[in-house]
């Protein structure tokens, strides 16, 4: 049957041997099969019109006739004139279409290109010419000396926490700074470092040694769990994408002249010239000194397993040495007076990680990250400053990396809009930059200058320069550590204020681009900048209007020193055609001499961790053969059965969620990825397949695994990201999601999330308050149903599975064991049949004939009186009272033995 409906038909395939009935179907076949060769044929057929001996309407004679009529009657007005001096019997409107395509167009396209080559000459003059230094903002040194002096506290008898320690006069000398370190540096000398700078306990720790197959199972069970204590991130890392740290094995010398020459030289810096940072700074925000509770709650926000620097000083040693945060108050209040910052914490050390895992590559230094790790005191006071920081200086809107905001979904959505838009509405251009070495190369004169634009106090730009003048740091190989690199280049990744001194240095451009720029207009507001970090993508509305916009960047790399590698740089170009539309049907552009790479329509770039196709907008590689290849990779691991169990609720469902959300999965996609979760769980637990999904799917606080069910946390994941686009604080963002997402994809997810039609969230604009009235409160994200609940009840509901489950909801106590099933002595054989009596499928006679016609055989195996279930076994059997006996004695001396512990008196009949 197949094979007559593959063969019938008269019109062939010309890539494959598929025939079909109809032209049409051949065309349809080809779009989602062969779309590049298709894509190919439509631009050849396109271009057939110029081809010698193609079928013309105008002779050759006769357009030369009308190019030479136009010079003497050049309006369209008089075409009937043209059409009568012509001769051959041409109408007017043929002569008028003619006319357009043969001098209108082609002439808007050569001024088109000649105004932008004139503009982008103009532009580029405008912004090399020389800015002068703006003047100093002064007045924040005063203000803190004057509170110093006044030695007062600004908020009176605060609440204990909020007090101010005022240092005096002498504590904020550099001598006095540099002994304060000393005495941390004393005081903290009982916690000592492992080997590789880290705390033993609580630190990250370092990979086991190279993993032992040959050593037999132990072995390699050991190496699991010596990986899975140092950091189930990493053990996840490994499991699920085979990537496992290792030292670089690059030469030491290599790695020292590599970095020496990087961080120690670098490009040189020219000066902004017209790249400016809009947006005034409030210095205000600096003058309060720190108080005790504002350093406890970042010293909290510090994770707890975070590297230590190579003083050793982790984050545990700090809040013991100062649970109240007072003492680390009264050190860093000092720096920010003094604006200097002491030397003995400006020590770095650098890991370098592998960017691939290709064996051939690691031998390249490029391939290679640097981490560097800065002392955690000094860490602690950089989150302090940034904290300040992005609170009193604004970014451009278009940069969405590391902010207090929904980047990923923002930038995501305006690439997926801009691709819509282009297709119906006209030409839509794209390159996504890849900078060389951003981080690292970025200059310290260039940040520190754009902080001095945007009218930052000089006394924290002191600050901010005194934090990396004289920063050193050493880079460790396999062959050993270098010597001390003095890092005057760059900005130390993995230090808190990193990334958002790198996002200022990047605003001149983003601002730049929107203003000099040729971008996208959709709804009224052009966009020509979409930034996450250093993830830059550049749009515009015409293969010239993005020629300028390379140029603006090409400027701003002459003088940063920063650059761009043009064979990682992807672009493409959407051209609307009439009900269709071409995709790069136009040459590659070149960056800095050098062509990049157009993504064709059956390609995609990856973007955010998401591929963004040309043709398709936001793609998910397949999610079914994704989990059932980690699954597979989590399946053959020595695991414990528990351990295996929390790396794919931890982390390989919290991947695919991330995809799911972002590119709007489908509930039937969702549901089979449901199918594979349950069936791995259940064989992992051992655990009969007719268990009920609600043991899976419950809270722990009910006595459940608690796993997320993706049909429903995905599609409200979705109504809180489509919902928060609809009600951004961005009014661009705003525009673009109403032509981008329709409301009923809101509805759709709302539903699918198993919402109510009278609950759903509300996406219009929130109405103008008008005088006299009122401002009524945003609208707040609600989730669309309790749908753990509804799993629980559910359960309880069920005649034999849910008996006595509706006792065991909100029992945190009598549910420990769900929340940690390490528990000490609870072994996984333990786990797995609790769980079994949880959900009451233990391995008896009663659950082998449940939904058997007949039940003879359910009898207990050793009375012969009744049925043969847990409650028979445990509480009725008569052959095993003894045991019963023992049990209950036992028991009750645990119980004694406890009470007597905690210094109860105990009564014992």
């Amino acid at each position: 049957m197949e094979t007559s409906k593959r063969t019938a038909g008269d019109f062939a395939c010309d890539y494959c041997s598929r025939v079909f009935k109809s032209v049409r179907g051949r065309s349809q076949h080809k779009r989602s099969l062969h779309l590049e060769e298709y894509e190919k044929e439509k631009l050849a057929t396109a271009e057939q019109r110029d081809l010698p001996g193609a079928k013309r309407i105008w002779s050759k004679a006769e357009v030369q006739v009308l190019c030479d009529l136009s010079e003497v009657v050049p309006t369209v007005q008089k075409c009937a004139g043209i059409a009568i001096a012509l001769g051959t019997g041409k109408a007017q409107e043929q002569v008028r279409n003619k006319y357009r395509l043969l001098y209108n167009n082609p002439r808007k396209k050569r001024r088109a290109r000649e105004a932008i080559n004139q503009r982008k000459l103009v532009v580029k003059d405008h912004l090399i010419s020389p800015e002068p230094n703006p003047e100093p903002v002064q007045g924040l040194k005063k203000a803190l000396k004057k509170a110093v002096k006044m030695g007062s506290l600004d908020e009176g008898d605060s609440a204990e926490g909020s007090k101010i320690h005022y240092p005096k006069r002498s504590e904020c000398k550099k001598s006095a700074i540099e002994l304060t370190a000393n005495t941390l540096f004393v005081a903290l000398s009982s916690v000592k470092p492992t080997n590789d700078g880290k705390e033993q306990a609580g630190g990250r720790g370092k990979w086991p040694k190279k993993l032992k197959t040959s050593g037999g199972k132990g072995n390699r069970r050991k190496w699991y769990y010596d990986l899975l204590r140092s950091s189930r991130a990493k053990l996840a890392k490994f499991v699920l994408d085979k990537q496992i740290g290792t030292s670089c094995l690059v030469p030491l010398k290599v790695v020292a002249d590599t970095y020496e020459s990087r961080w120690g030289i670098g490009e040189p810096f020219l000066g902004l010239g017209q790249f400016k940072s809009i947006g005034k700074i409030r210095n205000e925000t600096f003058e309060p000194l720190f108080t005790p509770l504002e350093v406890l709650m970042n010293l909290r926000a510090v994770a707890s397993n975070s590297a230590t620097g190579p003083d050793g000083i982790s984050k545990r040693a700090l809040t013991q040495w100062d649970p109240s945060g007072e003492k680390l108050a009264k050190m860093f209040s000092p720096w920010l007076v003094a604006g200097k910052i002491p030397n003995a914490f400006k020590e770095c050390r650098t890991t370098l990680l592998p960017k691939t895992m290709e064996p051939k590559k690691l031998s390249d230094i490029n391939e290679w990250r640097p981490i560097t790790i800065g002392s955690m005191v000094l860490r602690l006071f950089s989150r302090l400053l940034t904290r300040r920081l992005a609170k009193a200086c604004p970014l451009h809107p278009r940069q969405r990396g590391f902010i207090a905001a929904p980047g990923c979904a923002d930038n995501l959505m305006i690439l997926e809009g801009v691709i819509k838009s282009g297709k119906c509405m006209g030409n839509t251009t794209a390159v996504f930059i890849d900078f060389a070495k951003a981080f690292d190369t970025v200059s310290h004169e260039h940040m520190l200058t754009v902080l001095q634009q945007k009218g930052l106090d000089e006394h924290m730009v002191k600050l901010i320069k005194n934090s990396y003048k004289g920063c050193s740091t050493t880079v460790k190989c396999v062959e050993g550590t270098t010597g001390n690199i003095a890092m005057r280049v760059g900005v130390k990744q993995g230090d808190p204020m990193s990334p958002l001194l790198f996002n200022l240095a990047m605003d001149p451009l983003v601002q730049a681009l929107e203003t000099e720029g040729q971008g996208l207009e959709v709804r009224g507001k052009a966009i020509t900048a979409v930034a996450f970090a250093d993830d830059l993508a550049i749009l515009s509305d015409s293969w010239e209007g993005m020629t300028l916009n390379i140029s603006i960047l090409e400027t701003f790399c002459e003088l940063t020193g920063m650059k761009v590698q043009p064979k990682k740089c992807h672009g493409f170009l959407i051209a609307s055609r009439g009900k269709s539309f071409q995709v790069n049907n136009c040459p590659a552009w070149n960056i800095c001499g050098s062509p990049i790479h157009m993504a064709g329509p059956s390609k995609s770039i990856k973007y955010l961790g998401i591929q963004v196709s040309p043709w398709k907008g936001l793609l998910m590689q397949d999610p079914t053969l994704l989990l059932e290849k980690w699954i597979g990779a989590i399946d053959k691991t020595p695991l414990d059965p528990v351990d295996k169990v929390a790396l794919l609720m931890n982390y390989a469902l919290s991947r695919l969620a991330y995809a799911a959300n972002h590119c709007m999965a489908r509930t039937t996609v969702l549901a089979r990825l449901d199918v594979q979760v349950r069936l791995a769980v259940k064989k992992w637990l051992h655990l009969p397949m007719c268990t009920t999904d609600g043991l899976i799917y419950s809270r722990t606080v009910d006595g459940g695994l608690g796993f997320p069910r993706l049909a429903r946390t995905v599609p409200a994941m979705q109504v809180h990201r489509l919902h928060g686009l609809y009600h951004s604080t961005d009014d661009t963002i705003r525009k673009i999601a109403k032509q981008t997402i329709s409301k009923d994809s809101l509805r759709r997810a709302w539903q699918r999330a198993g919402g109510g039609m009278l609950e759903l969230p509300t996406i219009d604009s929130p109405k103008k308050v008008r005088p006299g009235e009122t401002q009524t409160r945003a609208v707040k994200k609600r989730a669309p149903c309790d749908w753990r609940t509804e799993e629980h009840t559910r359960w309880a509901g069920l005649e034999c599975q849910g008996a006595g489950v509706k006792h065991f909801k909100n029992d945190k106590i009598s549910n420990c064991w769900f929340r940690n099933p390490n528990l000490p002595g609870f072994k996984p054989g333990i786990f797995s049949a609790a769980l079994q009596l949880r959900a009451n499928v233990y391995p008896t006679r009663e659950l082998k004939e449940r939904g058997r016609l007949t039940t003879t055989d359910s009898l207990c195996r050793h009375c012969q009186g009744a049925p043969e279930t847990c409650s028979d076994i445990l509480g009725q059997c008569p052959v095993i009272k003894d045991n019963r006996i023992r049990r209950h004695h036992k028991i009750c001396g645990l119980l004694v033995e406890e009470a007597r512990t905690l210094g109860w008196v105990v009564e014992q009949e």
